[in-house]
């Protein structure tokens, strides 16, 4: 069975452990995190590489609702498999169910997460100024990523997080930190997910999005 991993670049680590770990003989790409900043574009770049593969039997889309960027994707004639999240948040504490445990009540909540700190906020920062001028780049820099005085740093037992955690102290009132998981990550890429995990789509339909914390997303 051939499959392709397409996946934001959030997962990038957590993904090649997962590959290495099992000795799993996928094909893989990533897309650069400031993609999410456009998500129109990113959904017609995202549609793009779907039209393009037909060498694979299975294609993994790793990426939650993220801003509508994977709403109205087709799967042509390869099967895709989406988990029913709305962000990544849901993947790296390990599952809607958690999710709605720590988030439920505040899916504004702002957090982060040490593969948020490798692929950083400047960075994106720096992508918008080269692409618009400052007065329209800050704008929407603060825009997207508006000041809180908290933050939930989602701890994944890497060698960063107690620095990273000390970083985030220096410019947020509170942070607080959550236990995550790779464990999601892991039954989606083992195609061991239930169906309320996670999402098959036959081709020929489309992904639509529910919003819900239930559903989240479905074919038709």
């Amino acid at each position: 069975m051939k499959v392709h991993i397409i996946s934001c670049k959030v997962y990038e680590e957590g993904i090649n452990n997962i590959i290495k770990q099992y000795s799993l003989d996928y094909s893989k790409e990533f897309f650069e995190i400031h993609k999410h900043n456009e998500p129109n574009l990113l959904r017609l770049e995202l549609q793009e590489r779907i039209d393009k593969i037909n060498d694979v039997d299975k294609i993994i889309i790793l990426y939650g609702i993220c801003g509508n960027s994977i709403c109205g994707l087709k799967a042509n004639n390869v099967e895709l498999y989406i988990p029913k999240i709305h962000d990544c948040s849901a993947m790296l504490i390990g599952g809607k169910e958690l999710y709605k445990e720590h988030f439920g009540h505040r899916p504004s909540q702002a957090y982060s997460a040490y593969s948020y700190m490798k692929e950083s906020y400047d960075d994106q920062l720096d992508y918008l100024l080269k692409k618009y001028d400052e007065e329209t780049a800050y704008y929407l820099y603060e825009t997207m990523y508006p000041k809180s005085s908290s933050l939930v740093y989602i701890a994944l037992n890497h060698p960063k997080d107690k620095e990273n955690i000390e970083a985030y102290k220096r410019n947020y009132e509170t942070v607080e930190v959550i236990k995550g998981s790779m464990n999601f990550l892991e039954r989606v890429i083992l195609f061991n997910g239930s169906d309320e995990e996670v999402l098959k789509v036959e081709p020929h339909k489309n992904v639509k999005c529910v919003y819900d914390f239930e559903e989240v997303i479905k074919a038709e």
